[in-house]
C-alpha cells in the first residue's frame, strides 16, 4: 500500500514440488495478505492461466495479448510453473505514474477519466453510478480499468460509449503501454509476484505453447 505496489519472490527450487503441493505453497503464502475469493463460476479459488477452451472468452484462458488493465480485487498474485517457449511476456505499470504523464501531457481529459462510466453487474444490467477509471483519495491515486466490460455496460445501456471518454481510454492505454513507464518480465517457473491491483495495472503479451510445453501459471484473487 505505500510502496512501489508489487513485489517479486524468487529463490524458490520448483523442481522440489508437483503442481498440488506447488499450488498449496501459492495459496498459503497468499493467506498472509488476504482472503482467496472465487475467480470465475468454475468457484476457483487458485486459477489456472492456461491456454484452454474458452467458451467465455475469460482472458486469462487465451493465448492472445491482454492489454494494461485491473482485475476485481485489492491484491493479485501470479505464481509460474511452466513458460512458454515463445511470448507470455508480463507487464505492470503505476496508476501514479500513468496519472502524471496525462498531468504533464493531457490534462484536459483526466476530469474524464475521474468521471467514468458504468460496469457490468450481469449480463442485463449495469452500476446506477459511473465508476472512475482515476481516483485521487488524500494525494492517493487508484485506478480501475477494464476497456472490454465498459464497452458491454454500453451495450446493455443501448447507447455508444461517449466520444470524449473514448478519447481519454485511448490517452490512457497509449500512456500505460510506454516503455518508459511499464516494467516488463517474464516469471520463470517457481517466481511469484504480488501486487496492489488498484495502484498498478498489469499486461501480457501472447504466447505461443508447443506439444509437452504449456504455459502454466497459477493465478490469486485476495481480499485483502
Amino acid at each position: 500500500m505505500a510502496g512501489r505496489g508489487a513485489v517479486l519472490l524468487s529463490g524458490i527450487d520448483i523442481a522440489r514440488y508437483d503442481l498440488e503441493a506447488f499450488q498449496r505453497l501459492h495459496f498459503g503464502l497468499g493467506t498472509h495478505l488476504g482472503r482467496a475469493v472465487e475467480q470465475s463460476a468454475r468457484h476457483d479459488r487458485i486459477g489456472l492461466v492456461r491456454k484452454e477452451p474458452n467458451p467465455e472468452r475469460r482472458g486469462y484462458l487465451n493465448d492472445t495479448e491482454l492489454g494494461p488493465h485491473t482485475d476485481y480485487h485489492e491484491i493479485l498474485s501470479l505464481a509460474s510453473v511452466v513458460t512458454s517457449p515463445e511470448g507470455g511476456v508480463s507487464g505492470l505499470v503505476s496508476a501514479a505514474a500513468v496519472y502524471a504523464a496525462i498531468q504533464a501531457e493531457r490534462p484536459d481529459v483526466l476530469a474524464v477519466l475521474e468521471e467514468g462510466y458504468y460496469y457490468p453487474t450481469s449480463l442485463e444490467s449495469v452500476t446506477d453510478y459511473k465508476v472512475p477509471s482515476f481516483t485521487v483519495i488524500d494525494g492517493h491515486i487508484g485506478i480501475y480499468n477494464y476497456v472490454l466490460f465498459i464497452v458491454q455496460a454500453a451495450q446493455i445501456r443501448g447507447e455508444p460509449v461517449p466520444e470524449r471518454f473514448v478519447e481519454a481510454l485511448r490517452v490512457l492505454m497509449r500512456m500505460a503501454a510506454r516503455p518508459e513507464l511499464k516494467v516488463s518480465f517474464t516469471l520463470r517457473p517457481g517466481e511469484m509476484i504480488f501486487w496492489h491491483n488498484f495502484r498498478v495495472m498489469h499486461s501480457r503479451t501472447g504466447f505461443t505453447n508447443t506439444p509437452g510445453r504449456e504455459r502454466l501459471l497459477l493465478r490469486l484473487w485476495l481480499e485483502a
